[in-house]
């Protein structure tokens, strides 16, 4: 498996699970490598708020799902199927969840909603 983590968790005591509504939350550590030029090529592309590239706060935040993050997730997901899709897709695929990350509203907004 590459240098990223992946666990999916049911946590029961949040709320109430069924088969209709699940809850799963999400682990997903990304290479600080791989964050750090992320971050520096969106800064280069001038578009990036100078809040979230001057924010103080760690990288995190518990929030849900969003339609940005969802396909690229499960294209990272799908690719741990096939060995030369972990080798050729994964990395694609994080890169472009950290992008999502990095333009999400909990780094936009300068805090950890989490």
């Amino acid at each position: 498996m590459p240098d990223h983590e992946l666990k999916r968790v049911v946590d029961a005591a949040d709320r109430a699970i069924t088969a209709a509504d699940p809850y799963i939350a999400l682990k997903l550590r990304l290479p600080p490598d791989l964050v750090a030029r992320t971050l520096t090529e969106f800064a280069e592309t001038g578009h990036a708020s100078s809040q979230a590239a001057s924010s103080s706060h760690p990288l995190a935040s518990c929030d849900d799902l969003t339609r940005e993050l969802a396909a690229p997730l499960l294209r990272l997901i799908r690719s741990f199927d096939d060995p030369a899709d972990c080798g050729m897709l994964a990395p694609s695929s994080l890169r472009e969840i950290c992008y999502g990350l990095l333009r999400s509203r909990a780094v936009r907004s300068g805090h950890d909603s989490g």
